[in-house]
């Protein structure tokens, strides 16, 4: 996390360094090359997959109402 960002906006949420720096201004990236005159090729989608199913809210519903708190 960049310092100053907060972690409710962040919490829960799968994020890839790169694209995450990219999305806060960051752009150059050279310094982390191996070899610094060769733009290495994209390892990961640009999009995950949304992996979220109907029983998860479900649990937290019967979760939430049975909390004491």
């Amino acid at each position: 996390m960049l310092k100053g960002d907060s972690c409710l906006r962040l919490n829960g949420k799968v994020l890839l360094d790169e694209d995450y720096l990219r999305s806060e201004g960051v752009t150059d990236f050279t310094r982390y090359r191996c070899d610094p005159d060769v733009e290495p090729p994209r390892m990961m989608p640009r999009a995950l997959p949304d992996l979220t199913v109907q029983e998860e809210h479900e649990q937290l519903n019967i979760l939430n109402k049975d909390s004491k708190l």
